[in-house]
């Protein structure tokens, strides 16, 4: 399921859970904001400069969290991860915080 399926098929809609084994793709070379929702299986796979946001709010990711190509950019969300979390190598994860980035 692509960023733009579900931003197309929920347009309006401030609550969204994926069930637990489905898998969300962010892909693509532009950058693009992952919407505060609950997830199953959230993979990050962009262009190897592509950055993926994390919206503003509660965001859920009831498997794994898997960052195989491109940038995730955690910003001043505060995600919850059930599953693994893996960082392949041409994977970036970054945090941040009012004093920098860590």
């Amino acid at each position: 399921m692509s960023n733009s399926f579900i931003t197309a098929f929920v347009f309006g809609i401030s609550t969204l859970s994926i069930n637990a084994a489905t898998t969300t793709s962010f892909t693509g070379s532009g950058a693009q904001t992952i919407n505060p929702y609950t997830y199953g299986i959230l993979t990050i796979n962009k262009g190897s400069r592509s950055v993926a946001t994390l919206g503003t709010g509660t965001i859920s990711v009831a498997g794994a969290l898997n960052v195989t190509l491109g940038t995730l950019d955690m910003a001043a969300a505060v995600p919850t991860v059930t599953g693994a979390t893996t960082v392949s190598s041409g994977g970036t994860l970054l945090f941040s915080s009012a004093t920098g980035l860590k």
